[in-house]
């Protein structure tokens, strides 16, 4: 027995232990800062400050023996010096487990703890003696002892938490089990002891075994404080443990595999670099150990990266079986924790467009990997028949043979991940679903037939395209998958124009689709002469490949007299037919080279046009069919020819079915494909939200041809853009907040429930007339007119003085707005003005006359036009300024109507004026149209406005929002 086992210590305070049990007395020293005013205390003594009884002297000889053997100034501080506490006290910081909870199992010469639930907490083998010290001190006399000492020493506050029921962090510290047996182990142990630990993966415990010469202990460690446990042993004893945990970045995984009706998920643990079935390890609880994970199998710790302890914390440390027929619904609503990058697309965007972002949900936690799409894909060719291919068609991933017919099946049950032999599929894929197609047309010789464009969709694929078969065939299959070099043109007399470089090469390009009897868009931007480059493309048909060719143009209204003249002054041997009525139909039947008309008389004839023999037809601003649901579309699609163009310098507005819309009519089968009943098999997902821009890029690039003029138009000058902002006037703003408040809350209130229709009618409504407020407050007049000089309107303010200053410098000016109503008051604000002007209408029946007034009347200062009948088919060089009044719903149909003025023949800089009036629909339409432009740019590459379902539904909650 040690001479000082009679003696106890907690914070400064010293307390005397009997020798005898019944020994009534307590006896307590305070430490004074110097250790030479030390206060004693002693029940047995009358005095009520200092006590000089026999307990006391003992104490006091006890004390200060003690500190005769200490090197540390105080005994407090020796204890937090030492390795024991150092090592055990801040596993109080994962489980506070108090000293009062336990109880003991004693024999002999050793003792267990155990807590309420009777798990083992401590077990010490000792003398017997030892033993009952530990007992004490932790559960027993010393700990009472021990604790009612520490009432001299508490503070004000811990006296109040104490009141109250409570204590503070330092008093549960000090009751907590991991620091009374710290002060336990220092106290019985002089010398440092030897520490080692053991695992059992099977009841997930961690103990830490402690032995000395007389002393074995071991103490279960909480699995939430095992990782601090393990810090703290390779910190002080580096020598012996050493990297104790690998760090060499483990991930989570999951292992699915199908049995029956289930499907086993379980998580798994293994390197990212060299993951795979064999070698990954299979977790259970009990083998997690708060972030660190122990495997058995190698005696070792490792730490998995964050994101995978994120999910193990969110319950997933357990295999788990799930119905295999609730498999794609569960990975979807998983599908974050099954992802290594991750990020979660809206639900609720009822329709995605082109330039919504889509969640990174690559699902590359699950092995094997998900198959999406194929590392080989194995053409037979067997016959060429009537441009089409009779092929063996099969795909291949890690050299096993894809059931696609399965796949079809699931795909049909709209089914999203299916399993077979467990691999996983994903029945979203692009690639799968294009297989899927191909497959649907396979005869019962396992042969499929495909057009050549068809067969181009295999450009589009990720994996290297094989061949076996027929030598020739694969040649000519090779041939339309890498493209032959464009061939130079033959010098020819029809067309009299002069063409520049970049449209030499259009016309290239061309007559290449020509003779590959494939259709294109032409897209260059505006100005830059798509009519020029196709009417001498018309006149290479005629001169060397077609003499009687026939050939049909497709146009607005608007535009059919610029067509008509362009073909009248550069290829005037061209014989035009003009097919504008009823009884014109006879004309289709004369001899002709070009047949005019526009969307409206070819939705009004399309029987009769689809009757006729044309070579080649083309749809000119062909962004009017981009909706494949129009009766435009439909009409056009009857139209038979062996080729088709359409010429848009905007194919891509809103949503990426506007380019494969342009597609389905210009090269039928490259997006999409029909299987022997005739039934469309979109390529794509219908709500395009799995759409690769990468593969649509690579599949259509060849048929796309879209140059920009800041590229080839180096003479052309600059286009400088000025936004101007406005606020709103008085007049304006109480009505303003009043459709805010009175119409927009319900239409807010309906987006808000995230499986609610959206009711696009009443936003549009709502969103037009927010809009034409904006304009002018005498917009929301029955007669604007009469009201608008009357009303204050900063905007209008705005616009007459850009207008003057315009005027004064000498400048004419192009002004474009949405509302008739506004032009009308503009066209009434210049007649009194006595400002010259011409406007121009869906409605007005001499448009070539203004076009022309506009041009050559120096007098005509101001050109007014509604954004769509003044935006398309016109030019207007003589402008240098352009004013667009109000916003439209896309930056394509305000560039098209710029474009009018900045285009081949423009000699000025042109200054280009959108008049933003902030804080309301109108600037955060700005923003919204500004973001989906740049990214519709990343989706082409360079060589219906009318609604608002292109925004999705967290943007119109935006819109229709009072700003703050």
């Amino acid at each position: 027995m040690s001479s000082f086992d009679n003696m106890e210590f907690h914070r400064t305070a010293f307390i005397l232990i009997p020798d005898d049990h019944l020994e009534p007395h307590n006896t307590v020293l305070i430490e004074s800062h110097d250790k030479q005013k030390n206060r004693i205390f002693c029940t047995c003594s009358s005095r009520k400050k200092y006590a000089d009884c026999v307990h006391a002297k003992k104490l006091e000889t006890l004390y200060r023996n003690y500190y005769e053997l200490i090197i540390d100034k105080s005994a407090i501080d020796s204890f937090f010096n030492s390795i024991c506490f150092k090592l055990l006290e801040p596993v109080a910081k994962y489980a506070m487990t108090s000293s009062s909870s336990l109880k003991t199992i004693r024999s002999g010469s050793s003792v267990l703890l155990v807590d309420f639930k009777n798990t083992p907490v401590i077990n010490w083998e000792s003398t017997a003696e030892s033993c009952i010290r530990l007992e004490e001190r932790m559960i027993s006399r010393r700990f009472t002892k021990m604790n009612q000492a520490l009432h001299f020493l508490y503070s004000d506050q811990e006296k109040g938490l104490l009141c109250m029921g409570r204590k503070s962090q330092r008093q549960t510290t000090e009751d907590s089990v991991w620091y009374r047996f710290a002060y336990h182990l220092f106290r019985e142990c002089p010398e440092t002891p030897d520490f080692s630990y053991s695992v059992d993966a099977q009841t997930n415990t961690f103990q830490l075994h402690i032995t000395t010469d007389s002393i074995i202990a071991s103490v279960t460690i909480p699995s939430k404080a095992v990782p601090e446990i393990l810090r703290l042993l390779e910190s002080y004893f580096p020598s012996k443990f050493s990297s104790p945990i690998e760090k060499n970045g483990h991930s989570l995984f999951f292992r699915f595999s199908a049995s029956g009706k289930d499907v086993l998920i379980e998580p798994c643990i293994d390197s990212p670099d060299t993951v795979s079935i064999d070698t990954c390890t299979v977790l259970s609880k009990s083998m997690i150990f708060n972030s660190l994970i122990y495997l058995d199998s190698r005696k070792t710790f490792i730490k998995p990266d964050d994101d995978s302890l994120k999910i193990l914390a969110s319950g997933w440390n357990a295999p788990r079986t799930i119905p295999l027929k609730d498999l794609s619904l569960f990975i979807e609503k998983n599908i974050s924790v099954f992802s290594i990058s991750s990020q979660n697309c809206s639900s609720d965007v009822l329709e995605q467009d082109l330039f919504s972002v889509t969640g990174a949900d690559d699902l590359k936690r699950v092995i094997p990997p998900v198959v999406t799409s194929f590392d080989k894909v194995v053409l037979s060719p067997k016959t060429l028949t009537n441009n089409k291919f009779n092929l063996g068609l099969s795909f291949t991933n890690n050299n096993v043979a894809i059931d696609i017919v399965a796949l079809a099946a699931a795909i049909a049950k709209k089914t999203r991940f299916h399993i077979v032999d467990n691999i996983m599929y994903d029945c979203k894929s692009v690639e799968i679903r294009n297989a899927v197609a191909s497959v649907k047309k396979t005869k019962k010789d396992g042969s499929v037939t495909l057009s050549k464009a068809e067969i181009l969709q295999f450009r589009g694929s990720t994996a290297p395209v094989e061949f076996t078969g027929n030598n020739k065939l694969i040649d000519e299959i090779r041939s339309l998958l890498d493209f032959k070099p464009i061939a130079e043109l033959e010098p020819q007399s029809i067309y009299t124009g002069t063409l520049r470089s970049y449209q030499k090469l259009g016309v290239q390009w061309m007559l290449f689709l020509y003779d590959n009897n494939f259709g294109g868009l032409l897209c260059d931007d505006m100005g830059l002469g798509k009519t020029h480059q196709m009417l001498s493309f018309i006149a290479y048909i005629k001169e060397h490949r077609k003499k009687d060719a026939q050939i049909l143009v497709v146009c607005p209204t608007s535009v059919m007299g610029h067509w008509q003249k362009i073909i009248e002054t550069f290829a005037p041997s061209l014989r035009i037919t003009v097919f504008n009525s009823q009884n014109k139909l006879s004309d289709l039947d004369n001899e002709f080279d070009i047949v005019i008309t526009s969307y409206s008389i070819m939705r009004n004839h399309d029987i009769a046009l689809s009757k006729a023999s044309f070579d080649l037809v083309i749809y000119d601003e062909a962004h009017m069919l981009k909706n494949r649901t129009t009766a435009s579309h439909n009409s056009a699609s009857f139209i038979q020819a062996p080729m088709k163009m359409a010429l848009t310098g905007t194919p891509v507005e809103n949503k990426i079915n506007d380019l494969k819309a342009l597609f389905d009519l210009t090269m039928p089968g490259l997006l999409s494909k029909k299987d022997a009943s005739g039934e469309i098999i979109d390529s794509f997902v219908d709500d395009n939200e799995y759409i690769n821009p990468d593969f649509l890029k690579k599949v259509t690039e060849p048929f796309i041809l879209r140059r920009l003029k800041e590229s080839v138009l180096l003479e052309l000058p600059p286009k400088i853009f000025d936004n101007r902002i406005c606020s709103l006037s008085n007049d304006q703003f109480a009505s303003y907040q009043a459709l805010l408040e009175v119409n927009a809350t319900p239409l807010l209130n309906k987006l808000k429930e995230d499986n609610s229709d959206i009711p696009y009618m009443h936003i549009f409504a709502l969103l037009n007339n927010m809009k034409r407020l904006c304009c002018h407050p005498a917009l929301q007049y029955d007669n604007p007119l009469e009201n608008y000089e009357r009303l204050e309107c900063d905007k209008w303010e705005l616009f007459k003085e850009l207008i003057d200053e315009c005027i004064e410098s000498g400048q004419k000016v192009v002004v474009f707005s949405q509302f008739l109503d506004m032009i009308a008051i503009m066209d009434h604000y210049l007649t009194n003005r006595a400002i010259g002007h011409a406007v121009l209408t869906g409605s007005s029946k001499n448009r070539d006359l203004l076009v022309k007034q506009f041009a050559e009347d120096p007098d005509c200062k101001v050109f007014v036009g509604s954004l769509k009948a003044g935006g398309v088919g016109i030019d207007l060089v003589a402008a240098s300024v352009v004013i667009h009044y109000d916003r439209w719903w896309n930056a394509a149909k305000e560039d098209q109507a710029t474009d009018r003025v900045h285009r081949i023949g423009q000699k000025k800089g042109v200054q280009v004026i959108k008049i933003t009036t902030e804080g309301t629909v109108e600037e955060k339409i700005d923003k919204i149209i500004a973001a989906k432009k740049d990214l519709a740019n990343e989706l082409l590459t360079e060589d219906s406005p009318d609604t608002v379902k292109v925004f999705s539904r967290e943007e119109l909650i935006d819109l229709l929002s009072i700003s703050k």
